[in-house]
């Protein structure tokens, strides 16, 4: 699943504070300056923000 979020750096902050979320890979910023991060859901899905 992809989601888009305005406040990307909130976001993280309150990833943040979740002591068992399983990275797919941390933060990754592309060439053209989008930020994302991907993670898995508690059913072994992956999250993209």
């Amino acid at each position: 699943m992809y989601f888009e979020e305005v406040d990307f750096d909130g976001f993280i902050l309150k990833i943040n504070d979740i002591a068992d979320i399983n990275y797919v890979h941390p933060i990754v910023e592309h060439s053209w300056g989008q930020r994302v991060v991907r993670f898995y859901d508690p059913d072994k899905h992956i999250i993209e923000v």
